[in-house]
């Protein structure tokens, strides 16, 4: 048991970037105001009691998110969850950032348990913000990245 995603065409998470000014990166690993935004899974079961223990051992289901890149955007730090800018975009010098809640990076390309489900709907929650790569100054314009989500429940 786990939950559902909203169906097709209600699945994806659009996340409009706090404002950023260049100069608010400076070197490499100078970062902008974070964005929250949210995974919203439907129709959750928070988890059930096994029968197969005398003590009735508790079995809840935590959800865990796998980031890949996608559309052009690279990986530029799998570890600290940094993913560079989609090839149309016209700023140079930065990619993107996801983060848990906790502000911790939510590596790339791997499970990552961010939280316990609850019954009925759940809110995954993440952090976006723009990142310095690299010492290149960073200079403005478009600054687009994508990463298809898969959330798995243990």
């Amino acid at each position: 048991a786990g939950c559902a995603m909203p169906s097709a065409g209600n699945n994806q998470v659009d996340v409009t970037m706090a404002p950023t000014n260049v100069k608010d990166f400076s070197t490499a690993g100078s970062a902008g105001a974070s964005k929250a935004f949210a995974i919203t899974l439907q129709t959750c079961t928070a988890g059930t009691y096994s029968r197969n223990y005398p003590w009735n051992y508790f079995l809840g289901n935590f959800a865990n998110v796998r980031l890949e890149p996608s559309k052009g955007s690279p990986v530029v730090d799998a570890a600290l969850g940094i993913i560079g800018l989609r090839p149309e975009s016209t700023a140079t010098g930065i990619g993107v950032q996801i983060l848990k809640n906790d502000r911790s990076p939510v590596a790339l390309n791997q499970e990552v348990p961010i939280l316990h489900v609850q019954d009925g709907v759940t809110e995954v929650p993440l952090l976006a913000r723009y990142i310095q790569v690299g010492n290149t100054p960073v200079e403005g314009g478009t600054a687009n990245a994508t990463v298809n989500f898969t959330v798995t429940f243990r």
